[in-house]
């Protein structure tokens, strides 16, 4: 990035004639200062998100600070003495210098930027502030603006299994992210298992309590099982109804798969299951010898007392009895030891130093965020150490949503305060911020026209653009003032092609993001990509249009000043 400034600027001073080590030390004096104070902008943008109170963000604005002044210091010191060492393998001529070299002529893209910057440069300051007036429109009409998505489940991958079925449970509230108390009482976790059932927004609670209490089964359990109990008939039925019997045996595979799936408090389940799966499969076998189409009305009837009434009243008489003896030895059962529990359901609610953990599902969509806080504020009334994935979502929410914009302010202030000290001029300032301004108030309103949101993901963004869009003013600046305000030819020249490569460069990185199936990935590539695109054409249009009247009117003092002696 800052090499392809060294390296232009070393091609036009060999093109000026000068041999490789005098191109080499003008090469230094010139773009020392300017690389410097660009590498120490880009970094100030990014330190400045240390201030932050979210700590993710905090750290790589730190990482990101600190590799910039690495980079611009290994090009600053080993690309110059890697220059030299190369070229010493080139022709004497050059190594001695030669004399002033023709120039390679310059793109018809470059000769219509010079064109319009030189001849037509009230239009060109007009046409880019009026976009970037557009854009600030956009950013602050309530009627567009720029929105922020608080649906974290909208920067995964749009396609994926999760997504999908996540999407199913919420559609169904069967949110499987729950909210976690968790504390050192039983009793405590008692309490706080009956505070949370009694909340609006929780559908479901889930602690130790409900799967192993003190007096033996739970109470869902032997809910369930006197229900698969009731269910049964009392007597056989006289004489057997195949039709009510199949019924009756679907009631009791349900009311046995229900008490299977809620209850771990008990011993036998399985088997009970098995019998009663035994016994409809063996009750479908006796129906299918006995189909109901078959035969004339008289030899149906002599067919039902001869062989199905027996078989369903011996069928009956065994199983039915057997069942029920084995749900009320189920029902009655003693209560299991807390290490005959499995371990995988054992430590989900108690953890090996002794801490319960009580589990409380929303009935809401936490995914939105109005629902997500008060589901949270809700969780906070039973307890306010409450933790768990809602809770997180809730908390990284509102510190990106304060940061966001923060972390862009404190990024502008330190940038402006660096052009003020490198600069010495509030004028020369102004001038080198107003392209980034112009820059940043367009992709606002590009954001809002084409309906990208900002969100967790790409919170780095504005940062990151104001870091690398500052790098324009200060190149074309410094070189501005190095030719002594009379000419912006040289923004056609080395620094015009340093400043489009290390555009092309940095977008280049960023365009692969802005495909990516990871939907947060997807919108940062987008957004750096349009905003350093909108600060790269406000800074070779907007500013040597604004510098080329500022040729003229001191080219109009000079000759003025010229008559008048």
């Amino acid at each position: 990035y800052y090499g392809v400034h060294v390296v232009a600027r070393y091609e036009e001073e060999l093109h000026r004639g000068r041999g490789v080590p005098a191109a080499i030390e003008e090469t230094i004096a010139h773009v020392f200062g300017n690389i410097s104070t660009s590498a120490v902008t880009t970094a100030s943008a990014f330190y400045a998100t240390t201030l932050v109170e979210l700590k993710g963000f905090a750290e790589l604005g730190w990482i990101a600070g600190t590799g910039v002044l690495l980079s611009a210091l290994s090009m600053l010191f080993l690309l110059p003495a890697f220059l030299l060492l190369y070229d010493r393998r080139r022709s004497p001529e050059l190594l001695k210098g030669a004399g002033e070299l023709a120039e390679p002529p310059l793109k018809p893209w470059m000769l219509t930027l010079r064109s319009a910057v030189q001849n037509h440069a009230v239009w060109v300051i007009l046409a880019v502030s009026a976009v970037g007036l557009w854009g600030a429109y956009m950013f602050y009409s309530p009627r567009h603006g720029v929105a922020f998505d608080n649906n974290l489940l909208n920067l995964q991958a749009k396609n994926t299994e999760a997504v999908r079925y996540e999407k199913k449970l919420i559609e169904t509230s069967l949110s499987p992210r729950a909210g976690i108390f968790m504390t050192g009482s039983l009793h405590e976790a008692e309490r706080l298992a009956q505070a949370a059932k009694a909340l609006p927004t929780v559908q479901r609670v889930e602690w130790l309590g409900d799967i192993f209490p003190e007096g033996g089964v739970t109470p869902i359990t032997g809910q369930a099982l006197r229900r698969a109990i009731s269910g049964l008939p009392e007597a056989p039925l006289s004489p057997p109804d195949p039709a009510r019997l199949r019924a009756e045996f679907e009631r009791l595979r349900k009311n046995l798969e229900a008490a299977e799936n809620k209850a771990l408090g008990y011993s036998q389940g399985d088997k009970i299951l098995e019998v009663a799966e035994a016994g409809i499969q063996a009750l479908d076998g006796i129906l299918k010898k006995f189909p109901e189409a078959s035969g004339d009305p008289a030899t149906r009837k002599m067919l039902e007392a001869s062989y199905l009434t027996p078989q369903l009243a011996d069928f009956q008489s065994l199983f039915f009895p057997a069942v029920r003896g084995m749900l009320r030895a189920a029902a009655a059962a003693p209560p299991m030891a807390l290490d005959q529990v499995p371990k995988e359901i054992r430590e989900r609610f108690l953890a090996p130093d002794g801490t319960y953990a009580v589990y409380a599902f929303p009935k809401v969509n936490i995914w939105e965020r109005a629902q997500l806080e008060i589901f949270v504020a809700e969780l906070r009334q039973v307890s306010a150490e409450v933790t768990g994935p809602p809770v997180m979502f809730f908390e990284i929410l509102r510190l990106v949503r304060k940061d966001y914009f923060k972390a862009g302010f404190y990024s502008a202030l330190a940038i402006f305060l660096i052009f003020l000290i490198e600069f010495r001029s509030l004028r020369y300032s102004l001038l080198a911020s107003l392209p980034l301004v112009i820059g940043v108030f367009s992709l606002f309103g590009l954001m809002s026209w084409l309906k990208i949101s900002f969100n967790t993901a790409n919170m780095i963004a504005l940062p990151m653009i104001l870091g690398i869009g500052a790098d324009n003013g200060v190149h074309i600046l410094h070189r501005f003032r190095e030719e002594g305000g009379r000419t912006i030819d040289f923004l056609f020249k080395s620094t015009g092609k340093a400043l489009l490569i290390t555009y092309l460069d940095s977008v280049t990185s960023f365009v692969g993001l802005a495909f990516a199936n990871h939907q947060g990935l997807a919108s940062l590539g987008r957004i750096v990509v349009i905003g350093l695109t909108c600060c790269t054409v406000a800074g070779i249009a907007f500013l040597p249009a604004v510098m080329s009247l500022l040729v003229r009117r001191r080219a109009r003092h000079r000759a003025a000043d010229a008559v008048s002696t």
